[in-house]
């Protein structure tokens, strides 16, 4: 997701130019939003109230609108996108071969998004995740009779204690593999998605007429955050 964002930024920051300055801002304000709406959709919460204001609010109400009451914000972000694309082309902002690698990019994060659907709404069967859990139980409360033939009682003692520990701890990760979402750094690759949609629109490259002397590049400010 970071990756396609980051180029779709980096080819409508380029194809729109100064053409259609307020489709290209459109589009990098839901650009920068999708990892965000993303987070929020996988954890099935509702923190990124602010992040919408400050992307979207006050001067892109409708599109707030529309995303915010959406049923699947980044689904809603795409369908948006794709009206962008759609309407940059019918102006003849961009060309059929530019449409086409948007659209590309836009198809990738919709699948993107469709692979994380399945894997939050097919998590392990609990049946089988409370079987398993018995087994495990059953298998660490006879194991000291079978050491005890091999092992003295201090052995025994330690050796399953050990293998507890660890067969233990992978029963525990497999219960984290359930909801993997819950526990991926969601937030630090929605910020690095936005951040990096920012410097394609807000640092573009200098021109290839200009001269190293004259060349005066800024830091922004948002790089301090």
């Amino acid at each position: 997701v970071v990756h396609i964002t980051r180029d779709t930024s980096t080819l409508i920051a380029t194809y729109f130019g100064d053409k259609d300055d307020r489709l290209k801002l459109k589009a990098a304000r839901l650009l920068a939003l999708f990892g965000w709406s993303l987070k929020e959709h996988l954890r099935e919460t509702k923190t990124t109230d602010d992040v919408y204001e400050a992307l979207l609010l006050p001067h892109h109400k409708v599109d707030a609108d529309f995303v915010m009451t959406d049923r699947k914000a980044p689904a809603a972000i795409l369908r948006r996108l794709r009206q962008i694309i759609a309407t940059a082309f019918a102006q003849g902002t961009i060309s059929s071969n530019e449409q086409r690698l948007l659209e590309q990019n836009l198809q990738n994060l919709d699948k993107a998004l469709a692979i994380c659907d399945r894997v939050r709404s097919t998590p392990i069967p609990p049946v089988y995740g409370s079987h398993a859990s018995r087994l495990m139980v059953f298998y660490l409360a006879f194991l000291p009779s079978a050491l005890l033939n091999f092992l003295p009682v201090r052995g025994t003692i330690e050796v399953t204690l050990l293998v507890g520990y660890a067969m233990l701890g992978l029963d525990e990760i497999s219960h984290l593999f359930e909801q993997p979402f819950k526990f991926m750094p969601l937030y630090q690759l929605a910020k690095v998605s936005s951040l990096d949609c920012a410097d394609a629109f807000c640092r573009p490259p200098p021109s290839l007429d200009d001269d190293a002397e004259h060349y005066k590049p800024k830091r922004p400010l948002y790089w301090a955050n």
